[in-house]
């Protein structure tokens, strides 16, 4: 992901392999996840995900917040700390001051990807604090 961080089209045919593979039934992708996450978590959170701005960058963030569902969803029975991991890591990136408007949304994204409980308790009490920033 860090070398075709600014291609587009690479980085959405990735998020359809890396769906395509968690939804194969008989393909036992549990030991791969820790490597799985970190290019998942970048294309919902990273800086610059295309070339041009005028790129719809948006929906690979909207495709990838998808998938952290999926993950959360097929998996947080098996390690109960995904979640809440995940949900830091979201959290951080929509807080960040110094972060441009296109992480803050994939914070967000993410974290409502994640359900209705995530966005009241971490979303919604933060949103004055963002208002201020």
């Amino acid at each position: 992901v860090v070398l075709n961080l600014k291609k587009l089209q690479v980085l959405t045919s990735l998020m359809k392999a890396v769906r395509a593979l968690l939804l194969n039934e008989h393909i036992h992708i549990e030991p791969y996840l820790h490597q799985l996450m970190p290019p998942v978590i970048t294309c919902i959170v990273g800086k610059k995900l295309s070339a041009k701005q005028t790129e719809d960058h948006w929906s690979l963030r909207d495709n990838a917040a998808s998938i952290i569902s999926l993950v959360c969803s097929k998996f947080s029975d098996s390690y109960t700390n995904l979640k809440p991991r995940i949900s830091k890591t979201l959290l951080h990136a929509f807080l960040d001051t110094s972060k441009p408007l296109s992480t803050h949304y994939g914070g967000i994204v993410g974290l409502s990807a994640l359900g209705p409980h995530t966005v009241q308790v971490l979303v919604l009490p933060n949103v004055s604090a963002y208002m201020k920033m």
